[in-house]
């Protein structure tokens, strides 16, 4: 069959790509081909992926992936499950873990659904609800359409189909968990509050995903593997730099020894950003803890303790509540200690009216002298939690429920423990608790535990630990004697702001001398490259050679590379690997600045001799040279062959432009008069042209080298040398 429109002048109506589109999303698996145009290929698949038989596993995961590429729109995907189901629903397909972070259980996901080769409907209830972070493709005959075929009747066909789905979920990440367990990890960290939030909302994805879900442990000194160096790339996920495994809890429980007939002590602590010190603590004791602070994870692992599933006997100790498992009893000779706590919960005031209280026990590491417990919470306050973890919650309940928190911690007291086996603490213990010196000190063991536990931050807590350091700064001030070197950090950064005003165009005109901007890769490779273009670029042009690690004119990353590129008056740019740092610093300065002249660098490989570009490079003019060359003969020519570039040439011989003066050779000029290399830095940024150095006065000179213990003799002195190095 054959469909033409009737009026040809109706075509310029329709575009190709937008009937291919349709044709794609609702016919793409009938068997029978369908052409666009006279002559075109086929656009619709036929035979779909997870069909063709005599695939290996991986090829038919890589066919499903390349699928599903070029047919979702709006999403991107993870990983992929294919469905190849016989029953109870005979259907096929694809299912796939998004690349959409979700939180809650009425997020839209997207499952298509076809009847027999032919699109119906995209309806996501076809999934079970706890799997919020899937979507997929499939195709069935075994469900029944609605009367007006734009969704079927949710029957026992369904349910049934609904319920092998998410089989095929549980076995997909459980067979993940064999066979790419770092694939699996990236899934659960990625989506760590969705799936823990579908577990805690339903109890039979809970009760079959229980046993692969992650939880934060810390990193034992003596467990280092290659798996943990997997871990620590993956922290950014969570955790703020505090450095910790990510474990299933049968692994926690598989590393926890146990006495046979007793259950196995399982050590957890709820309070939000404590992970500092309850690592640290257990780390000490050579005990594992998980980090069950974050939404929904505190009944999670409680509800653990309980599953059928699991035989062991588990006893769960959190840490953090009074008489947690990483605390001892004081010892005799503690004495001075417990007097310490007690003073310390009299002078110190962390909340207005509130009060602190302060108890003393041992525990490790010894070089931690306090940390805070939590307050033990009220059912009231346990179900205002729960109601700000679900966000399904009206806005007006929610809002109660922050109030009562609020409330609560204004009410409750906070719980310090000082550490009688720290060895700081046991001195503070010996001293008169009337000084003011040692109450500061007091205190500052307070500010200490603070900021180690990140939840008791507080806007009163953080005015105390502000007030006491700003006296601390002022009795600080008085013992320093030396200016120099916040002097010499001062005329530095005043020169990098001058730097940074001129390239953004702002109070300071642009620079007045010629700039070559110069990409490429960060490789000791290419340091004789660099080394002999500064030699032809500042030497003996009077251009100054710049590259983005140079200086630093916009504190982020891609900004200052265009900051550079700004100034620059032309471009270099080594090409030869292909680097893609490089290829997107190329990119810019093509599209930025198209005008300007821009040169390309390569070398041959040293394996084959030949010169290799990339695809799209191919074809545009370069210079070829030597990596292994002499210094003076790799100069000679690189000068000469960039001479031949004319837009190069013509803009050397513009005499509009001022010569450049490099701090190589200011430190030539400067002879007998001995200066580091921060202050010449300093030097070439204040005077940077030959223009700049002739009009130049003894006290400008003076003013910059006075950070560096030049004198305003030797200053005048240096600033003729320069002067005759310039002239002569």
């Amino acid at each position: 069959m054959k469909v033409f429109i009737k009026d040809p002048v109706d075509r310029i109506l329709i575009e190709p790509e937008a009937v291919i589109q349709v044709v794609r999303e609702y016919c793409d698996m009938l068997r029978v081909p369908i052409h666009v145009n006279r002559g075109a290929a086929a656009v619709n698949t036929q035979v779909m992926p997870w069909e063709r038989d005599g695939l290996s596993d991986d090829e038919r995961d890589l066919d499903c992936k390349i699928y599903l590429a070029k047919t979702i729109r709006g999403d991107s995907l993870i990983e992929t499950f294919p469905v190849r189901l016989e029953s109870p629903v005979k259907a096929g397909g694809i299912l796939y873990v998004s690349k959409m972070r979700t939180f809650g259980v009425r997020v839209p996901r997207n499952v298509r659904i076809y009847q027999d080769r032919m699109f119906v409907v995209n309806d996501a209830e076809l999934l079970p609800p706890w799997a919020e972070f899937v979507s997929g493709i499939i195709e069935t005959s075994g469900l029944t359409p609605n009367a007006a075929r734009d969704g079927f009747i949710k029957n026992k066909a369904w349910s049934q189909l609904r319920g092998a789905l998410g089989d095929v979920i549980i076995e997909g990440m459980t067979k993940l968990s064999q066979t790419n367990r770092n694939q699996l990890s990236y899934i659960l960290k990625y989506h760590d509050l969705g799936i823990k939030a579908a577990c805690h909302h339903h109890e039979p994805f809970f009760q079959k995903f229980a046993d692969l879900l992650e939880w934060r442990v810390n990193r034992l000194p003596n467990a280092e593997t290659e798996e943990d160096a997997q871990d620590m790339l993956d922290m950014d996920v969570r955790g703020g730099g505090v450095s910790f495994h990510w474990r299933t809890l049968p692994e926690v429980l598989a590393a926890t020894p146990g006495e046979p007939g007793r259950p196995k002590r399982l050590l957890a602590f709820t309070t939000t950003s404590a992970g500092n010190q309850y690592f640290d603590m257990a780390n000490a004791e050579g005990v594992q803890v998980i980090d069950a602070s974050y939404p929904f994870e505190d009944q999670l692992i409680a509800a653990y303790a309980k599953l059928p599933s699991v035989t062991q006997p588990i006893d769960l100790v959190y840490v953090d509540k009074q008489g947690g498992g990483l605390f001892k009893d004081l010892q005799s000779g503690d004495q001075n200690v417990r007097r310490l706590a007690d003073v310390m919960g009299q002078v110190i005031f962390p909340s207005g009216t509130g009060k602190l209280k302060v108890e003393a026990r041992r525990f490790h590491p010894t070089s931690l002298p306090a940390v805070f417990l939590n307050a033990e919470r009220s059912k009231a306050e346990q179900q205002a939690r729960q109601i700000l973890s679900n966000p399904n919650e009206p806005s007006n309940v929610r809002e109660m429920a922050e109030e009562l928190l609020r409330t609560s911690r204004a009410a409750n007291a906070m719980r310090m423990t000082i550490n009688a086996s720290c060895p700081f603490i046991q001195n503070l213990a010996q001293q008169d608790f009337k000084e003011k010196a040692v109450q500061q000190l007091m205190l500052g063991v307070y500010n200490s535990a603070i900021l180690y536990n990140a939840e008791m931050l507080t806007p009163r807590n953080a005015k105390i630990f502000h007030d006491q350091f700003g006296d601390f700064m002022e009795n600080t001030l008085a013992m320093i004697a030396d200016r120099a070197a916040m002097q010499q950090e001062r005329a530095i950064l005043d020169h990098e702001r001058a730097a940074i005003r001129r390239a953004s165009g702002k109070e300071e005109p642009a620079a007045d001398h010629r700039i070559i901007f110069l990409m490429t890769p960060f490789n000791d490779d290419y340091a004789a490259l660099e080394k002999a273009l500064r030699v032809v670029v500042e030497d003996r042009w009077g251009c100054q050679l710049c590259l983005a690690r140079d200086r630093v004119l916009n504190p982020e990353l891609r900004a200052n590379v265009e900051a550079h590129m700004q100034q620059a008056h032309a471009f270099l740019a080594e090409v030869s690997l292909g680097n893609p740092n490089v290829m997107y610093e190329v990119g810019r300065a093509r599209a930025l600045y198209p005008q300007r002249p821009m040169i390309f660098l390569s070398h041959p490989q040293k394996e084959t001799g030949e010169v290799t570009l990339p695809a799209d490079l191919q074809g545009l003019l370069r210079l070829d040279y030597n990596q292994e060359a002499a210094a003076k003969a790799l100069e000679d020519h690189l000068e000469k062959e960039l001479r031949r570039a004319k837009a190069l040439s013509d803009l050397l011989d513009d005499g509009s432009l001022d010569d450049y003066i490099p701090a190589s050779k200011l430190k030539q000029w400067c002879g007998a008069i001995s200066l580091s290399e921060i202050a010449i830095a300093a030097l070439s940024a204040k005077f940077s042209t030959a223009k700049a150095w002739k009009k130049a006065k003894p006290e400008e000179v003076h003013q910059v080298t006075d950070a560096f213990g030049l004198d305003g003799d030797d200053a005048a002195n240096l600033l003729k040398k320069i002067q005759r190095g310039i002239g002569g």
